[in-house]
């Protein structure tokens, strides 16, 4: 994106920021200013604004779309900083879907890879007892696993307790390192939380934190892919995509 606009995006560090890049519109910095966006986030970008360290994440991302519906309303463009590809209204629809406590659209297939998963673990061979009885329990569907992010070795799965676990299922996080073979819980929600932890989960685990390719590599990649598409055979096949109680801290809202 080329135009004078803001761009949204959050850094472990900073948080929420939002970056002013050309000459918008002076409402813009006053948008910014009365959504929270008053600190410096140099450290980030020049004329990085972020909100204060003490508002919590969810607030952060409330704020953020509070600034950019005003933005937008006042005729100013706004970006995804980590995606500078995006329209406005997918940058809008990404902020929305973090604050979405929704069931995850692809929850069948993670509940059948956690299965597939905790079944050739079993078969194989598990010498931690702890992480024998949490495979056991995902294997036979006494834990539901909705989704799955992985960070290298380390595979965060949200679940839930089936009823043999737990009358209220509650959410748990589980925690399996690929490389040690082991398993372990790390959080239980309180059922009063309600489906919220998808929400946390969206946040703390799925959301976009890359950051941006500079403009000359995604125009060198642009003119890349049509020849690739072009060299390729049309045969080509596309790859492949890859407790009772549950132990760890216990998080009640």
């Amino acid at each position: 994106m080329t135009k004078p606009h803001v761009a949204f995006g959050w850094d472990y560090d900073a948080g929420e920021f939002a970056v002013i890049r050309g000459q918008p519109p002076q409402a813009a910095g006053e948008i910014l200013y009365q959504s929270g966006f008053w600190h410096r986030a140099a450290d980030v970008e020049h004329n990085a604004w972020r909100l204060r360290p003490s508002v919590d994440e969810h607030d952060q991302i409330r704020h953020a779309v509070t600034a950019m519906r005003g933005l937008m309303k006042a005729g100013v463009q706004v970006a995804n900083w980590h995606r500078p590809e995006q329209s406005p209204l997918q940058v809008l629809a990404y902020y929305e879907w973090l604050q979405s406590a929704e069931p995850f659209p692809d929850a069948g297939l993670a509940a059948v890879t956690a299965r597939s998963t905790a079944e050739l673990e079993l078969r194989t061979g598990l010498a931690d007892p702890l992480s024998r009885e949490i495979a056991a329990d995902v294997q036979d569907g006494r834990i539901v696993v909705e989704a799955i992010q992985r960070f290298d070795d380390d595979h965060w799965w949200l679940a839930r307790l089936g009823e043999q676990l737990d009358r209220d299922r509650s959410f748990v996080m589980i925690r399996y390192n690929s490389r040690d073979r082991y398993l372990s819980g790390t959080d239980r929600w309180n059922p009063s939380y309600g489906d919220l932890p998808r929400r946390d989960f969206r946040v703390l685990y799925q959301r976009d934190t890359a950051r941006p390719e500079p403009a000359s590599l995604r125009a060198a990649a642009a003119v890349r892919a049509p020849l690739a598409r072009m060299s390729a055979a049309p045969s080509t096949p596309p790859p492949r995509v890859p407790p009772d109680p549950l132990p760890g801290a216990s998080r009640s809202r």
